[in-house]
């Protein structure tokens, strides 16, 4: 087994290639911290020797110079703040394209057991609270980690004392904070568990929302729905709640440790140990750290959330089921597909035991068989989104395990039972996968798919936007956008699961017959429950039982 990689681990090594401006950020941090540190000297300077000596000239410049240090701080913060968003919108943008890459790797089987919900939740939202992490660790956190060092060493310069009392109380607030936060990480994992519940739920009530109407469950529903919104409420109210009292918590605390070091400034200046100079310059730099400390303390919440989302992604990325075939061989497929011996179970039971078939270039080939039978998956079987157990399958005489099985999908128009369609328009429908179709070549396709017909009606033609599941268009009308899909590209192979499921037998002959006409070199396979289908068939195939028979 190959070892997982370390989400944090991971996380860092993406930034490799952004160093130079992630270095260029740092740098930038530690020039801000030289800019902030004369703000507190030089307020000292005004107070014990300006304002006593009365020159409201030098009083003026000072003011001047002061004011020019805060605008070129604010200049240099947002120079950081750039180059850091730069940085990590990249990083980000990586990480999605990872995951993304990381789909088209991993077997047919993995998207049908996984939790789709949870799935999409890990491309959308993770990476959304991946991207505030990132933003907060690199754009805050990090600068105002060095600024906050920096203004420590000007609070030491300026009274070792009360620099002493600041380090002696700062290990209690640090100490307090990290117990609330480790509360809040665990109000806020609980809250991601259900809001995953109720992400489910929802698509849950949207997918099945007529078998609720037909079972007369309304109720029923509306009453666990409202329970599972109640504990929702709770769970996120937590969350927010614990998350405005953990700011709220660093910025009283960090109010109050101000009124202390007052105290002690008080009276170290009442007995004359500093001026009150010093005392304001002291005051000015701990309200400066003040300022990037409450900083630092609004990104944790937000840091714990984006830890909790990068080990979901990692988790994701580090999957370890691969594609049923890994062959490189390239194959200019002509249409011939062979099963040899083929044996193939999705558990305990065989679905197909030993079955045998060839297809050939110009022949139309139909398996009949009742539901269940494991026709689709035989169609699962050609296209390589399975292995079978046992036996052989071979594209022109290839065996699979050899040749890179995009060569052979390249080449074949696969019409399901269950229509693709995507939101979208009736011509990005069709063109879907195809880098360049002339209106010539797409006319064509429209009349042999049967398309054109109820297409021209439309007021909006091949620009119509239609989406699944509408009412725009009737179950066979989207058939048949799905033929046209099929038969748009150079393919060698043309598959029809079920067709008759939303065709008549008349329309689908006639559209069999089109095809025939205008490709003979083509290959055709229909998987059907109906018999009166394989009638144009010039080979029928009787799948039952997991064996397969040949009727002519």
């Amino acid at each position: 087994m190959k070892s997982k990689t370390k989400p944090w681990g991971a996380y860092i090594r993406l930034y490799k290639g952004q160093y130079r401006n992630f270095f260029l950020s740092i740098a930038l941090s530690i020039l801000q911290s030289l800019v902030v540190i004369p703000i507190a000297l030089l307020i000292r300077i005004v107070f014990d020797n300006v304002l006593p000596g009365k020159d409201f000239k030098q009083l003026v410049i000072l003011c001047f110079i002061i004011s020019g240090l805060y605008i070129l701080n604010g200049a240099l913060t947002l120079w950081t703040r750039y180059i850091s968003l730069k940085t990590t919108k990249r990083v980000i943008k990586n990480i999605r394209n990872m995951i993304v890459n990381k789909f088209y790797t991993l077997p047919r089987q993995y998207f049908t057991e996984i939790d789709r919900i949870k799935l999409h939740a890990c491309v959308v939202q993770d990476t959304f609270r991946l991207d505030v992490m990132s933003n907060g660790l690199v754009a805050q956190l990090f600068p105002s980690v060095l600024i906050s060092s920096g203004l420590f060493f000007v609070l030491l310069y300026l009274d070792p004392p009360l620099f002493l009392i600041v380090m002696a109380i700062s290990p209690l607030l640090v100490f307090f904070g990290k117990y609330v936060g480790r509360a809040l990480r665990e109000k806020v994992n609980t809250y991601h568990r259900y809001f995953e519940i109720f992400s489910k739920r929802v698509m849950v009530l949207l997918n099945y929302i007529d078998l609720t109407r037909i079972s007369v469950s309304e109720k029923n529903e509306i009453r666990e729905q409202g329970k599972l919104h109640e504990k929702l409420e709770k769970k996120s109210f937590d969350q927010a709640w614990f998350g405005a009292f953990y700011r709220i918590f660093n910025e009283t605390t960090t109010s109050a440790f101000g009124l202390v070091i007052m105290m002690f400034g008080g009276y170290r200046v009442i007995n004359g140990l500093i001026t009150i100079g010093e005392l304001f310059a002291f005051f000015t730099a701990l309200g400066l750290l003040k300022k990037y400390i409450v900083t630092i303390s609004s990104v944790i919440p937000n840091i714990i959330e984006g830890k909790e989302s990068l080990r979901s992604v990692f988790c994701f990325l580090n999957e370890e089921m691969s594609l049923p075939y890994s062959g490189t061989d390239n194959l200019e497929f002509k249409g011939g597909i062979c099963f040899e011996s083929v044996s193939f179970s999705y558990g305990q039971g065989r679905l197909l035991e030993k079955i045998s078939f060839s297809i050939t270039p110009g022949r139309t080939i139909c398996i009949v068989g009742p539901n269940g039978s494991g026709k689709s998956t035989i169609v699962n079987l050609i296209l390589g989104f399975y292995r079978p157990q046992r036996g052989v399958i071979k594209a022109d005489g290839q065996e699979y395990e050899k040749i890179d099985l995009r060569d052979v999908r390249r080449s074949v128009g696969v019409v399901f039972q269950d229509v693709l369609i995507f939101p979208g328009s009736i011509r990005e429908n069709i063109t879907y996968g195809t880098d360049e179709c002339s209106e010539t070549r797409l006319e064509t396709i429209l009349e042999l798919s049967g398309c054109k017909g109820f297409i021209d009606k439309l007021p909006e033609g091949l620009e119509t936007y239609v989406e699944n599941k509408r009412e725009k268009l009737s179950g066979g009308e989207f058939q048949r956008l799905s033929i046209a899909r099929a038969l748009l590209g150079d393919n060698k192979l043309i598959i029809m699961d079920e067709p008759s499921t939303n065709l008549d037998r008349c329309v689908l002959n006639d559209i069999i017959g089109n095809l025939k006409k205008h490709r003979a070199d083509i290959s055709l396979l229909i998987i059907s429950h109906n018999d009166e289908v394989a009638l144009s068939a010039d080979e029928i195939l009787k799948l039952n039982e997991g064996k397969l028979e040949r009727l002519s």
